[in-house]
């Protein structure tokens, strides 16, 4: 089973979970090295990554997943 099955599984002996999301720019401009990068903003000077990750977790706090 993989990451994702496993995560769907955990949150549905839960009534109630809470998924929490931060998006976080990876700007990468000033690594010359670096090729292939996107535009993560509104220029197209700004490359690197958008990074979306979310927490999931019980209405008590406990954490269930991360993805």
């Amino acid at each position: 089973m993989g990451h994702k099955e496993q995560a769907i599984e955990h949150m549905k002996k839960h009534e109630t979970v809470l998924a929490i999301q931060d998006t976080t720019t990876l700007d990468y401009k000033n690594h010359p090295a670096t090729k292939g990068l996107g535009v993560c903003s509104n220029t197209e000077h700004d490359l690197g990554l958008l990074n979306n990750t979310i927490l999931v977790v019980t209405v008590e706090g406990v954490p269930l997943c991360v993805n």
